[in-house]
């Protein structure tokens, strides 16, 4: 083995990676979560402010025109029969809005 010009860079490399440096590593890395987390908590906090103030009561009236998302259900209750459906040749359909004659909201 050589001087310290040959030994000291394994003494810096053993050091730079000893368990205190892994400790402050981790350290430092939970600091930084932690912060994100509040930063992001904060900002959540923000925009349900923002949504809740702006948030209006949908309301309806039969013969309004509305906008229905379906989602597929294995509960055959939650299925409405429709008419038959007509396709041309031409592998078009025609389609019609559909009238709301009476609505329920059912509470949970």
């Amino acid at each position: 083995m050589g001087g310290w010009s040959e030994v000291l860079p394994l003494v810096e490399f053993t050091y730079n990676n000893s368990y205190h440096s892994s400790i402050e590593f981790l350290q430092q890395t939970f600091e930084k979560v932690k912060t994100i987390q509040e930063r992001m908590r904060a900002t959540q906090s923000r925009q349900k402010s923002y949504a809740d103030k702006r948030r209006r009561p949908l309301e309806f009236e039969a013969g309004d025109h509305v906008f229905l998302r379906v989602t597929l259900t294995a509960d055959p209750s939650h299925i409405l029969e429709s008419d038959d459906i007509q396709i041309r040749e031409d592998l078009t359909v025609t389609i019609r809005p559909v009238q709301i004659l009476d609505s329920q909201v059912k509470k949970l």
